[in-house]
């Protein structure tokens, strides 16, 4: 009944197939884990503690090991040893007891181990038979730290896993008391929930289970959006805390609202991007109901949460600042005729990219190498090879791995093995650490880590590069921790810091590792540390600690080739690259394509060469053109073995050898028979005709596909007929895509979708991956932009409509330009090391993968096409540019073309997949050779003929799948006999069956045309050749036979293409002339010569004249001729065809004569133009500076102006004018001011240009300020002692205080509950009081500024004014030292200053608020300023004081709306923008189920559906099948059923039944075809219920029904 097509499998690898195995899996592990019983003792204190880990593998993260919930878990990276994890307690504890629960993965020899500074460590438990499951542990110890270390595997290939990890005991210091979940068991509520088939209880998943503390149990709604729950917590609460805990049906986007009647709410947090697990929310909110309202899934389900906690606010906490995010606003974008959505937050989304800093701005790149660090709070593995890094909770982890090992069965080359060592900083909490993006160049990343908003530790990663640049902002917090035995040594191998406290003061060092790699192989690895003269390297234990020399910040690391190379690195380490650029030229004369890399780097040191170093990847050193650049030092690694490069630049150059989309008639092919062919075009087009709509792009590209190359067949033998019954079809499917059509039920999911947290551009619905995980865009747009092409070469009405959509495509795969504001650049291809990435975020420990490699190349070859076809030629070149490199690196990494790229104990010919740093023998999809060699060889087309440019190589590899399958393939023909003809068309030949096409994949028959004439194509024209190329002409392919030369020649454009050809020296051996829209199959040795030139090329312009310019100039050259090539000078010479090509403007900054000529094949070289310009630039006056900066002053300030320029004069005001070198006061000497003041001031010099104004707005507040401001306000600690508490310090009681522990630093804040310009503060220290500390302020509680800095202090009574008033809502006090031994203890924390905006609006309140009403709705706006008004708009803008509808009295809405209101009034700040979206959802009078959209079934199946509408259906339908379906009845009453079924059987029979009852019995044989089937009418009640299609006589497929009333 069910036959497996072997192309559809290979899309479903990482998406469905996995995640529905993984999830029966964990299914069947959850179901068999036992729920865990605390039992009575001493309590848990581990519960969502922090804690920290050795490492974590994928989503497994360490806070899932603490959570309380066995379904989730904590797992560390694979086979490595030792592993541990450990959580911290908050303070020290007697430890009593210690519950494990492990996953299989388990630990057979393990150690429980305690720690107060977590550093050093006692054992407490040890074990080495470990048997995994439950370990409850009965300890005995001492700690605040708690780790499960771990040295043995039981699971060899894998690592470690734990579902809990439980502490027990009692704490040594009184602690607060433990929150309450005040949810606990209180009454519940929520939209729907889901009565499963899985079971009898229809309590099951209901809202009750959402608070019942039982972590197994779930509430579980409907799958529609929008849902809720809510609490009734039986009184008002002030609520700090709320806890989610996500089942894997996670919320994306959703609020969190309290009530106090359960019928108003009031949104006080909202989450538009989550992701699952463990959402845990601070607020302060009021309330006695509290809600989650969900508006989009992040899945296809419902939502399913395991628990849903809330828990009080606690006084003394700080307030959490809120921000709720305004509700993006759906909306459809039109392009010519079709169009997009976008904003739409129901739509499958990406990961939003969480973790980047404000530097980065959208479009952001996906599919590359370093996108992890972007959507996790550290990262996975990141490969700028020769290094593979990740950011840990211990830093960056570093290590070269070097080529790696063959695994024991063959399958992989693997570089698995501990890191080296970390990098880390010691200004840094490790628990509130994350990784965040910076900037990026094209082979680059800049990357900060740090425990708040400002970056402490820097690092820029560079592929290729050796070295990692790293800076600091603390010049003594860096340090690396050791992993393995470590030998410091110095330039002549010296051993260095032997012991344990050893010092040297130095400024680079040599570090060499002994590892051991995950195949117990010993790995000797060099590396160099380069740090500022003067730096002082202290080792202690297993750390190197670093005193960055000079009061500098940066430090930089490299990998050696070998020790003795240290000083040579030495040299070069203080070239800190700082950008990098790989662009590109397309040179169709010579028919070469070149790449150069740029890394533009800063000097760190004098003295120090400014040139870096690359290593090399064998696609680049084989091509480079600079190789007497090339050093004598290399580095084996997983691609082959890389060359160093000493310089910042390079290039290498390839030969483009054509695409063109479908070979000529193989009419010398002895075997070509033109009646099959026409038999199986037709046979094409009946299978698409009325199944041509799949509900994935990913697979509707194999109908694009087939369809496209059938066109031309069919076009080149003259079936008219054939052809544009083809072209009705793929214009039909490409159409439907394009454009949107009102989403679900209409269109959906035949639509794109526009996703700006990117810039990214996916099919929403079944759309492979590419939305959230990113994955995938080249490889299935590439059959769109394909298709595209073809389709508008013969369909103008296409290309000039729909044209601007398919540009969109293109954009988001191989956008060229780097200043778009809606895609990034060329988005996953990697310049460096050739290759298309599949991932969309390279979310593994090795990095990205790509195992598909012909379908990213399809996707430039389809670019390209359509350059070509368009006449643009920056579609044109980015698709040769990247098809040329990439190539290369297909035939190195993939099948070793040059077999020099695989080790020789790898037996395989092929790797299925490749990653950052590890190849696999294997697919996600499949483990059949078939399928492992076939994923790099589809879809078929002549653009995959460069395999064949080595024939040799191409049969070698064809004789490897042989040998790897056992024999000759057994499926994937339409595949692998293409291949295979590359290199022996003959024997493919003689095994041409299309029976075996057909029944290798039930659609198989749409691709016997472009099989069959592939493979006479092959047997007529010969093998691939490069030995003739064209110089003037791009869309051809050179083939070779028995010393005989054809050409294959498209000419997609509407006039006669006269096409050179030339040969190995560059001599022209013949022309071919191509008519208009024609494929030209003809000897391109000809003898025929260029016809005569046709005319003269026009004369280069330049778009500015000659002339004298006090700036540099950016000059641009044209031509008038179409398609002609401009060749330059500037060093005054005559430009010749071999002169610089022009490609962009050219930047003019010194005096320079540009001299320009124009060339074209076939035309008169142009006459030669020029244009001298002088470039006088007077230099320019610096800047003044003035002193004091602008900020607020409590006394009068002296001004002083200086300014750098000798001989300058300064001219300033005080009025607020603009200074000139003729306006303003003369500036003599300092002068004072006592009021508020603006000073703006300018410097000039007779002969050079002006400087810049600078600017200081100096204000003075003299008036004394009385008021406490912290009086009585929330007040936190670090740390508390004694019950002296926080609060103590603000009460205005000079008999309480606070009090810290005994250790620094220390800190106690407090909220101001608004913005004031902070003045000073008062300390009243008893005797423990602060030596040395800082006072600071905050806006956020999260950055704070320095305000006041003291050493030295003594305590008692200190009055602080401060220099500058300090603008923050939050003031503390941060203590660094003592001046006792106790700790910090103050009886009173007093602050002073003045208000910010305290005179601001309330914002206003719409009534009703965000949600779905069944009716028309009345809108009410209130506001409590008296006498403010108010305006509001309702088409999504931002209303203003000038903008909106004056708010007059009630208005009513009958559509859904987005209100949004302001309050302003004269004098006072405007309100903050008050917002909510009403929904009105009118229920409709028809239902229309889709029969594969079932809730729950038994026994049947879906399939692609042949009725008119295209679509699934439900087939292989028995007696006793079923299908439950979820609906939402709109009104009580009788309503008719129809029936869409095809019935074979005499007894084919269906009856529609609510629960036990039969609400009716339908005959549904319609003799096989297609018919609608009307029942008898059926009786049903108002609201949602489950009705179930129940097949009481077998034989028949449902495609839907529906109930009309």
């Amino acid at each position: 009944m069910f036959q497996i097509m072997p192309l559809k499998a290979k899309r479903f690898r990482s998406i469905l197939s996995f995640s529905i195995i993984f999830t029966m899996l964990m299914t069947m592990v959850i179901c068999a884990t036992p729920k865990i019983v605390k039992a009575a003792g001493s309590p848990l204190l581990s519960l969502r503690k922090p804690v920290l880990a050795s490492s974590t593998e994928g989503s497994n993260s360490t806070d899932k090991a603490v959570d309380s919930n066995i379904n989730s878990r904590w797992a560390s990276v694979w086979q490595m040893d030792p592993q541990w994890i450990y959580v911290d307690l908050g303070s020290t504890a007697n430890i009593n007891r210690v519950y494990l629960s492990w996953e299989s993965a388990y630990a057979k020899s393990f150690q429980i181990q305690t720690s107060n500074d977590a550093a050093t460590w006692t054992s407490i438990y040890s074990t080495t038979s470990g048997t995994g499951g439950i370990n409850d542990l009965t300890v005995s110890g001492t700690g605040r730290y708690v780790r499960v270390y771990c040295t043995q595997r039981a699971l060899s290939d894998y690592g470690y896993s734990l579902y809990e990890f439980q502490v027990y005991g009692d704490y040594t210091t009184p602690q607060p008391p433990a929150p309450v979940n005040v949810a606990l068991n209180k009454p519940t509520n929520a939209s729907t929930w889901e009565v499963p088939s899985w079971s009898t209880d229809p309590d099951i998943v209901s809202a009750k289970k959402v608070n019942d503390g039982d972590i197994t149990s779930r509430w579980s709604s409907e799958s529609w959006d929008p849902q809720w729950v809510s609490i009734d917590l039986g009184s008002i609460h002030t609520i700090g805390t709320i806890v989610l805990s996500w089942e894997s049906a996670y919320g994306k986007s959703y609020d969190i609202q309290v009530s106090d009647d359960n019928n108003n709410w009031k949104t006080v947090y909202r989450q538009l991007y989550g992701q699952g697990g463990v959402d845990t929310i601070k607020i302060k909110a009021s309330g006695r109901y509290v809600r989650m309202y969900g508006f989009a899934r992040g899945t296809a389900f419902g939502y399913s949460l395991y628990e849903f906690e809330v828990y009080d606010f606690v006084n003394g906490d700080p307030t959490p600042v809120v921000h709720i995010p305004d509700m993006p606003v759906a909306k459809v974008v039109n392009v010519g005729a079709g169009s997009y959505k976008t904003n739409d937050i129901t739509c499958y989304t990406p990961i939003y990219p969480e973790y980047k800093t404000a530097n980065l701005k959208t479009p952001i790149p996906s599919g590359g190498w370093w996108q992890s660090i972007l959507i996790k709070r550290l990262s996975d593995g990141i490969v700028p090879l020769p290094f593979r890094t990740q950011y840990t909770d211990q830093g960056l982890s570093v290590m070269n791995p070097g080529s790696g090992f063959v695994s024991t069965d063959g399958k992989t080359i693997s570089t698995a093995g501990a890191p080296d060592f970390y990098l880390m900083t010691s200004n840094i909490d490790p628990m509130k650490m994350s990784a965040k993006v910076d900037g990026y160049g094209d082979y680059s990343v800049r990357s900060v880590l740090s425990d708040d908003d400002t970056f402490k530790m820097k690092t820029t990663m560079v592929k290729g590069s050796p070295y990692l640049y790293n800076e600091f902002t603390d010049a003594s917090s860096p340090f690396i921790t050791l992993n393995a035995t470590t030998r410091f040594f110095d330039d002549k191998n010296n051993t260095i810091l032997a012991t344990d406290g050893a010092i040297v003061t130095a400024d680079h060092i040599g570090v060499e590792v002994t590892n051991v790699d995950c195949n117990n192989t010993t790995k000797v690895r060099a590396y160099g540390i380069f740090a500022p003269s003067g730096t002082v390297f202290k080792k202690t234990g297993s750390k190197l600690t670093l005193q960055l020399g000079n009061g500098d910040n940066y430090l930089s690391i490299a990998t050696l080739p070998s020790n003795a190379n240290l000083n040579y690195y030495y040299q070069h380490a203080y070239a800190f690259v700082t950008d990098t650029k790989a662009t590109f030229k397309c040179d169709d004369a010579t028919g070469l394509v070149t790449t150069t890399y740029n890394s533009t780097t800063q000097l760190k040191r004098a003295g120090f060469s400014s040139d870096t170093l690359l290593a090399l990847l064998p696609n680049q050193w084989k091509s480079i053109t600079s190789a007497t650049s090339l050093t004598s030092y290399t580095y084996p690694y997983i691609r082959g073995i890389m060359k160093v490069h000493e310089g910042n630049s390079f290039f290498m150059q390839d030969k483009f050898t054509g695409i063109i989309p479908q070979f000529g008639i193989p009419s010398d092919s002895s075997t070509y028979n033109k009646a099959d062919v026409i038999s199986y075009l037709n046979n094409t087009n009946s299978m698409l005709e009325n199944n041509y709509m799949w509900d994935d792009p990913y697979w509707e590209g194999k109908n694009l596909q087939p369809l496209s190359q059938s066109i031309l067949i069919a076009d080149q033998l003259g079936e008219t007929a054939i052809r544009d019954k083809s072209l009705s079809i793929l214009k039909k499917i490409l159409t439907n895509w394009l454009t949107y059509s009102g989403g679900y039920p209409n269109d959906y999911p035949y639509y794109l979708y526009y996703s700006p947290e990117w810039g990214s551009m996916m099919g929403d619905g079944g759309d492979h991956g590419m939305a959230k995980w990113m994955s995938d865009h080249h490889y299935v747009w590439g059959y769109f932009i394909y298709a595209s092409a073809i389709l508008a070469s013969y369909d103008k009405d296409y290309l000039n409509n729909y044209g601007g959509m398919v540009e969109e495509l293109i954009k988001d795969v191989g956008n060229p330009s780097r200043n778009d504001s809606m895609y990034p650049y060329i988005r996953a291809f990697d310049p460096y090391e050739g290759v298309s990435w599949a991932g969309g975020y390279g979310d593994s420990y090795d990095g990205n993968n790509q195992e598909a490699t012909s379908e990213a190349l399809f996707a430039y070859a389809g670019e390209y096409l359509w350059g070509v076809l368009t006449n643009n030629a920056q579609y044109r070149d980015v698709g040769m540019w990247v098809y040329t490199v990439e190539t290369k690196s297909i035939l190195d990494y993939w099948f070793n073309y040059d077999q020099d790229s695989l080790p020789a104990n790898y037996t395989h010919g092929v790797v299925g997949q490749v990653w950052g740093s590890k190849n696999v023998y294997g697919t996600y999809f499949s483990t059949d050779p078939n399928c492992i060699y076939g994923i790099g060889w589809l879809p078929v087309a002549p653009y995959m003929t460069y395999f064949g440019l080595n024939s040799a190589a191409a049969k070698r590899t064809y004789d490897s799948f042989v040998k790897d399958k056992g024999g000759a393939e057994n499926g994937w023909y339409h595949v692998i006999w293409p291949f295979e003809a590359l290199s022996d068309p003959k024997a493919t030949i003689a095994k041409w069956d299309p029976s075996k096409i057909a029944a290798d994949d039930a659609n198989g028959q749409k691709e016997w045309p472009n099989t069959y004439w592939f493979i006479h194509a092959m047997d007529a024209f010969g093998t691939r050749t490069s030995d003739i190329w064209s110089s003037n002409w791009t869309t051809y392919q050179a083939f070779v036979k028995n010393g005989n030369y054809t050409v294959n020649i498209w000419n997609p454009t509407s006039i006669t293409q006269y096409v050179v050809f030339r040969d190995t020296t560059g001599n022209i051996v013949g022309t071919v002339t191509v008519p208009s829209m024609k494929t030209v199959v003809a000897n391109p040795k000809n003898g025929i010569q260029p016809p005569a030139a046709n005319g003269q090329v026009a004369a280069p312009t330049f778009s500015i004249a000659s002339g004298t310019y006090s700036s540099a100039q950016l000059v641009e050259i044209s031509s008038q001729t179409s398609g002609a090539t401009i060749r330059y000078t500037t060093d005054g010479t005559e430009p010749t065809a071999s002169s610089q090509k022009y490609t962009g403007a050219i930047n003019v900054s010194q005096n320079m004569i540009i001299k320009a000529k124009a060339f074209k094949e076939l035309m008169n070289d142009s006459t030669s133009t020029s244009a001298n310009y002088v470039i006088s630039i007077k230099d320019k006056v610096s800047i003044p500076t003035i002193t004091p900066t602008t900020g607020t002053y409590t006394t009068s300030q002296t001004v002083a102006i200086s300014d750098t320029t000798s001989g300058s004069t300064i001219r300033y005001t005080t009025d607020g004018s603009t200074p000139t070198s003729s306006n303003g006061t003369v500036y003599s000497a300092p002068f004072t001011v006592s009021s508020t003041t603006t000073v703006k001031a300018i410097s000039y010099k007779s002969g050079m240009t002006d400087s810049d104004i600078s600017t200081s707005t100096i204000t003075i507040n003299t008036t004394p300020t009385t008021t406490n401001l912290a009086l009585n306000k929330t007040a936190t600690t670090y740390s508390i002692l004694g019950g002296n508490t926080a609060s103590a310090a603000f009460d205005g009681n000079i008999n309480t205080r606070w009090e810290s522990d005994y250790k620094d630093p220390q800190w106690i804040s407090v909220d101001l509950g608004s913005s004031y310009n902070v003045t000073g503060v008062k300390l009243n220290w008893e005797t423990a009081a602060g030596k040395d500390y800082k006072i600071q302020v905050s806006s956020d509680n999260t950055s704070w500024n320095d305000a006041y800095t003291k050493t030295g202090g003594t305590g008692g009574i200190e009055n602080i004014t401060f220099q500058t008033a300090s603008t923050g809502r939050y003031v503390r006090m941060y203590g660094t030292a003592r001046t006792t031994g106790y700790g910090y203890s103050l009886w009173e924390f007093e602050v002073y200053g003045t208000a910010v905006n305290s005179n601001k609006i309330s914002t206003p309140v719409i009534t009703p608020v965000t949600g779905t009403y069944g009716t028309n709705q009345t809108v009410t706006i209130t506001d409590s300023t008296s006498d403010s008004t108010i305006r509001y708009t309702t088409d999504g803008s931002a209303p203003s004081a000038t903008n909106g509808t004056i708010y007059t009295g009630a208005f009513t809405i009958s559509t859904s709306t987005t209100v949004k209101a302001i309050a302003y009034k004269s004098g006072m700040t405007d309100s903050d923008i008050a917002s909510s979206i009403i929904t009105i959802n009118t229920q409709p009078t028809s239902l229309k189920i889709q029969a594969e959209s079932y809730t729950a079934m038994s026994g049947i199946g879906t399939e692609a559906c042949n009725d008119i509408d295209g679509g699934q259906n439900v087939g292989w339908i028995d007696t006793g099948d079923w299908m439950d379906y979820t609906i939402n009845v709109p009104n009580t009453g009788t309503y008719n059923l129809n029936y869409r079924v095809n019935g074979w059987n005499t007894d084919a029979q269906i009856q529609l039944k609510l629960g036990n009852t039969i609400l009716a019995t339908t005959g549904v044989n319609t003799n096989n075809s297609w018919t609608t089937v009307s029942s008898s009418p059926v009786p049903l009640n108002a609201g949602t219920q489950t009705i179930r299609v129940y097949s009481s006589g077998g034989g028949f497929n449902l495609n839907w029904f529906e109930l009309t009333k």
